[in-house]
């Protein structure tokens, strides 16, 4: 019978090492949790399964390679919001989580947790040593809900807010793979056009000394510079995406790209109501759960993921902190907001229903972003429409 070789990890979250004689991986993975111990490693030894010596070859079937998704963190969320919501403890919420859970990651990361609670540590801290996982938000909604002894409802409201991103998320994605079918397409016939077309068609107009249209000569003009040059052109292309991908990883180069797209167009639109959507669903989970406004503040611009936000909405934190501007004022002088979306904030300010109003700031937005003129399927249509205007040139 083959030797396996694995790594698990006990109720406290410490790694055990050792070896099992098993049929196959589903029954080391068995007899592991029949241990209560939590698989994280598990490796065919060859060499202890044809008897030989060492050096040997082994066979790796690393259970982590399984990564934990976004989808994965908020069903958690719900399902441990609504546990302790009936009253059963963090410790047997998470056990329960932990047995039922078939992603082996999950697990292991979830018996970390359990093992450092139990050690009275609370959960906000806990989900500090998995920062990789869950976000400062997340963090700082479970350490406002742990604070204010509503952990169940900020955590139910967390997992809300984390739904709704990545439904939008899916839609914009899904949204987008059309126009991008679409402009493959055109290139795919303007190559076709300038290769197999084209050919056929000038020495017609040669054979009767007849003009070519300029388009066309245009077009004539770029094929023969890149059948004389083309290894030219494709090492210059390559070299220059390569140093614009760079240059779009510094700070100035993030800045100037999130700069032109907020000023596209088509995308700058659609663009800015997604942002201002992801900036008012943020800040209004954050402050319902508790958080304080400048912290919101730091989480959200983060939630943006827009340099040109972030850089605003940190000036916004420091005039509010240190200037004592209400929040519409400061945005008002960031001047990344319609004014449309200030004045609603500044009617939950003066009617001390701010959170609400964010929360529903989000919620109209959302269904722009979903519906509106600006979405990606009426891009998509635009995008759809210029390249028959290309194809006709």
């Amino acid at each position: 019978m083959p030797i396996y070789e694995y790594k698990a990890l006990d109720a406290r979250g410490v790694e055990q090492k050792g070896k099992m004689d098993a049929a196959n991986v589903k029954q080391v993975i068995a007899q592991l949790k029949a241990k209560n111990l939590m698989p994280n490693d598990i490796v065919l030894s060859n060499s202890a399964a044809a008897g030989g010596g060492e050096g040997k070859d082994k066979k790796s079937f690393t259970l982590f390679s399984k990564k934990i998704t976004k989808a994965q963190i908020s069903a958690f969320t719900r399902q441990f919001a609504t546990m302790i919501d009936t009253g059963i403890p963090y410790n047997r919420a998470l056990e329960i989580i932990i047995q039922e859970h078939e992603n082996p990651k999950m697990q292991a990361m979830l018996s970390d947790i359990r093992a450092r609670i139990v050690e009275g540590s609370t959960l906000a801290t806990a989900l500090q040593n998995h920062a990789d996982i869950f976000s400062p938000m997340y963090i700082s909604v479970v350490r406002a809900g742990e604070a204010g002894g509503n952990l169940a409802e900020t955590m139910m409201r967390q997992a809300k807010f984390q739904e709704e991103q990545q439904a939008l998320e899916a839609k914009v994605q899904t949204a987008m793979v059309y126009p991008m079918i679409m402009s493959v397409l055109g290139v795919g016939i303007v190559i076709f056009m300038v290769k197999f077309i084209l050919p056929k068609i000038i020495p017609i107009f040669e054979h009767f000394n007849v003009q070519l249209p300029l388009p066309t000569r245009i077009v004539i003009g770029l094929s023969n510079l890149i059948s004389n040059y083309g290894l030219i052109l494709l090492l210059a292309i390559v070299g220059g995406a390569y140093l614009i991908k760079k240059y779009l990883k510094t700070e100035s180069g993030r800045m100037f790209m999130d700069q032109r797209i907020l000023k596209m167009p088509l995308f700058g639109p659609f663009t800015n109501k997604l942002l201002t959507y992801r900036l008012a669903q943020s800040l209004g989970t954050l402050l319902s759960s508790g958080v304080e406004l400048r912290q919101a503040l730091d989480i959200a611009k983060n939630v943006t993921g827009n340099k040109v936000y972030e850089k605003s909405i940190q000036e916004l934190s420091e005039a509010v902190t240190k200037k004592g501007f209400s929040l519409s004022v400061g945005l008002k002088k960031a001047g990344i907001l319609t004014d449309s979306t200030i004045q609603m904030i500044r009617v939950g300010e003066e009617s001390g229903r701010l959170e609400p109003m964010l929360l529903k700031i989000s919620e109209n937005l959302e269904a722009e972003v979903k519906t509106g003129d600006h979405s990606a399927d009426g891009t998509g249509r635009r995008l759809y429409r210029d390249g028959n205007y290309a194809a006709d040139f």
